[in-house]
């Protein structure tokens, strides 16, 4: 199975992001999680990974596509990767908000991680008017 991170500085951003993507889009509760904020500034890297594992766990999910918001929350994401996390975590850049909705549309249907990636990433393209 495939779930969508979101993660951000601060978690009332993430849950924010969750909440509209997950309704937009219909997923359930346990396709998509929202990571972010820690009691000092900034979000901590042993957190992020431990709740991350966890949730690939509970969910057996065998890949996860996962959206930051700032630079230095993919730089998190990509150490977890490359040491702490088993199965395929695909890290997006891509405009918070939209990327993570492109992404939850393209889970919705079904689509292959490699398209819910490429949604995430084309959302760059998306313009509002």
């Amino acid at each position: 199975m495939t779930g969508l991170l979101l993660v951000s500085h601060l978690q009332a951003t993430a849950e924010g992001v969750r909440q509209l993507v997950k309704s937009l889009a219909g997923l359930d509760d346990d396709q998509i999680l929202a990571l972010g904020g820690h009691p000092e500034p900034g979000i901590a890297y042993d957190d992020l990974c431990r709740q991350l594992q966890s949730w690939q766990q509970e969910q057996d999910l065998t890949d996860i596509i996962a959206i930051g918001d700032l630079g230095s929350s993919l730089f998190l994401l990509e150490q977890c990767r490359d040491t702490e996390i088993s199965g395929r975590l695909w890290v997006v850049d891509a405009p918070f908000l939209e990327g993570a909705l492109a992404a939850a549309m393209a889970l919705s249907v079904g689509e292959e991680p490699q398209a819910i990636f490429r949604a995430a990433e084309n959302a760059w393209e998306i313009r509002k008017r």
